[in-house]
């Protein structure tokens, strides 16, 4: 019988369709409920004023022998996920206190080990003219702005700004084994997805390749965290940015990250599969062709107030875990849009990551002439 999880997260579209493709069978609570998942798993949404309180009591339903595994920022209220952790499994990061004391979501933490392992780190503390102030519970870039004067809230912490390329590691860590799985490009406030910030994760492009040294670099991180923090295990990303071709670490996602489905797809195999092993689960790992050698996906962003269509270019995507789909992450038709809210996210392939690039553009155009239509 298929091993059945429960997905908690903000999206859980894409880490359903990765526990599919392991073999799993999935139950999924976040905030949109979408189409697309709804076709593929059963789901529930939580109303975003409840969100995440209210998780460990919605997943009281459910039997407690049943595993749990989050996305999408879960890891900044260790208050949710230790509360589930209490009564059933969590496969995934459970440092008991994350946002403070020696954990990977502490930026001081992070600047510790850079310093213990020679590994660089934008510069912190004080802010000056053209720092960052970013907050301590972040996720997608929500919340990031340049520091204008003010003092610096509790909630936040000053960052100096590199102006560079950003890109996303992928880890997995079996036993006593760190394993680089691959890396993409972070797409940033891009002007095509209507991002509504500079500093909006809008999207990723790969695998990409780097130079050699950075290779290493980025494996000895990877090593180099998990000595660090005995909690971080199984699947963890890392956001780095190199600034004049010098390698940056910008903070690390202990769990499923945007860019794995990608990974998954171009390489043909399961890595949530790998990240299930960890926790004690054998999850079967099929193989399938490998597809076109760079994959994308943008997040498109609502430019305006608007009403999401009873149909549209995304009605005709087909369901297969498989398949690199056109369109993600559907709405319900009649969903309503704020400025600035995430509509769905579309998806291109191809040989060189130009012509990803260019294609990841006319897929948002066509939910931009949709979606905006009130």
């Amino acid at each position: 019988m298929p091993q059945p999880v429960l997905l908690v997260g903000a999206s859980t579209r894409a880490m359903a369709y990765s526990a599919l493709r392991a073999g799993l069978t999935p139950t999924c609570l976040d905030l949109f409920a979408d189409v697309d998942l709804q076709a593929v798993a059963s789901v529930e949404a939580i109303p975003l004023r409840d969100y995440p309180n209210l998780l460990p009591e919605r997943l009281r339903q459910y039997p407690t022998s049943t595993p749990v595994l989050y996305t999408g920022g879960l890891e900044n209220h260790p208050d949710v996920y230790l509360e589930i952790a209490k009564e059933r499994p969590v496969w995934g990061y459970l440092h008991p206190d994350p946002m403070r004391g020696k954990s990977v979501r502490n930026p001081e933490y992070l600047d510790s080990i850079a310093r213990g392992y020679n590994f660089r780190r934008p510069a912190h503390g004080t802010p000056r003219s053209g720092w960052l102030l970013k907050p301590r519970a972040g996720a997608g870039g929500r919340g990031i702005r340049l520091w204008n004067g003010e003092d610096v809230p509790t909630s936040h912490f000053a960052e100096e700004f590199l102006v560079g390329v950003s890109y996303s590691a992928v880890f997995v860590r079996i036993g006593l084994q760190v394993q680089l799985l691959g890396v993409t490009r972070q797409l940033v406030g891009e002007a095509f997805t209507q991002a509504p910030t500079p500093f909006t994760y809008c999207g990723s492009i790969g695998p990409v390749a780097l130079d050699e040294d950075h290779v290493r670099q980025l494996d000895r991180l990877g090593k180099a965290l998990v000595n660090a923090d005995g909690y971080l295990q199984g699947m963890f990303g890392i956001d780095f940015i190199l600034c004049e071709d010098e390698l940056y670490l910008l903070e690390v996602n202990p769990r499923y990250t945007a860019s794995t489905e990608l990974l998954e797809l171009r390489m043909g195999y399961t890595l949530l599969g790998l990240h299930c092993q960890t926790f004690g689960y054998d999850a079967p790992l099929p193989a399938q062709p490998p597809r076109s050698p760079m994959l994308g996906k943008a997040i498109y962003y609502a430019a305006t107030d608007g009403v999401l269509p009873a149909h549209g270019p995304w009605s005709k995507d087909t369901t297969n875990v498989w398949n690199l789909p056109t369109y993600g992450d559907i709405p319900v038709a009649g969903t309503a849009f704020r400025q600035g809210d995430p509509v769905m996210t579309v998806f291109a392939e191809g040989a060189v990551e130009g012509e990803v690039w260019r294609g990841l553009q006319q897929k948002c155009l066509t939910v931009n002439c949709e979606a905006d239509s009130t």
